[in-house]
């Protein structure tokens, strides 16, 4: 896939988000289910970081509209952490600037465009990176994402690393494996990496509609979101999902055991906690939770 096909994708994923950001967001509302099962390891990781009379820094890669965040805040042994969410979307930024205000969660927001950096990590393009402390979505001029560097994105070094319903947007292999590579990379030695990969190619509900002609032929009400996708010069288990009746669609990867596989072989130093499925009637989420040796 060519860099400007990776584009034409994100383009898709950009234009869903602004349109459907609202109707998305009510259908998340609630915490995976999943995310119990991690709790016991994110606890273990705080309680080391603040006996060292630190405050954990967590990043939170896709926060969307800060549900994850949420669940954080809901639990009373999760305090006094410091949370940065990053995200594409401005609209579902602003829901999670409602979440969790109390003074015990430093709290940044900003809204980035992963694949745009991913493509361009090396460089800056004359974009300064604005964020704020105290729970403030970032300030910016531009209608558009940010495009930044990977290393400011994961300043400073997080104790935790949460990439939640993400990868499947991240166009091509190498793409997936140079996000999962930087996640690694700059995660603090004893840190924990939790990390999902969506496999609804598996699901029953999705069996219709990733065959369906709209996936060809995608029509948005965003003159300037591209206006058509060509199945054949997608990737191997590349989709666009439509949603909910609605003239939108966007871009999504369905995970095999083999590719994730591939995946983890770069990545050193780690000790895997668990690996499940988790997420709905037919668990369609695949869950790795990687400490990383200190």
């Amino acid at each position: 896939m060519t860099d400007d096909y990776i584009h034409h994708l994100n383009k898709f994923n950009h234009s869903f988000y602004s349109y459907s950001a609202v109707s998305f967001s009510r259908t998340r509302s609630s915490q995976w289910e999943g995310w119990a099962r991690a709790l016991p390891a994110i606890q273990t990781v705080f309680d080391a970081v603040q006996n060292k009379d630190k405050r954990p820094q967590v990043i939170d890669i896709g926060c969307g509209n800060g549900r994850f965040l949420d669940f954080l805040h809901r639990h009373s042994g999760l305090r006094d952490f410091s949370y940065q969410g990053i995200d594409l979307s401005q609209e579902l930024l602003n829901h999670a600037a409602a979440v969790a205000t109390d003074d015990s969660i430093k709290r940044t927001l900003i809204q980035a465009d992963l694949v745009e950096t991913l493509l361009l990590s090396a460089t800056q393009l004359g974009a300064d990176l604005h964020t704020t402390d105290e729970s403030a979505v970032i300030s910016r001029h531009s209608s558009e994402p940010m495009r930044t560097t990977l290393a400011e994105l994961f300043s400073p070094r997080p104790d935790l690393i949460a990439v939640l319903g993400v990868m499947h947007h991240i166009p091509t292999f190498d793409l997936r494996k140079q996000l999962l590579e930087a996640t690694w990379r700059e995660l603090a030695p004893g840190g924990l990496l939790i990390i999902t990969f969506w496999q609804f190619a598996d699901g029953t509900r999705f069996s219709e509609s990733k065959t369906s002609p709209t996936l060809r032929h995608v029509h948005s009400t965003d003159s300037s979101a591209p206006q058509a996708a060509q199945a054949d010069r997608f990737s191997d288990n590349d989709y666009l999902l439509p949603w909910q009746n609605k003239p939108a669609a966007r871009y999504a990867h369905h995970f095999c055991s083999d590719e994730i596989a591939k995946l983890l072989q770069s990545l050193y130093q780690a000790t895997p906690l668990d690996s499940f499925t988790a997420d709905g009637k037919e668990q369609l989420n695949y869950y790795l939770i990687l400490k990383k040796n200190a």
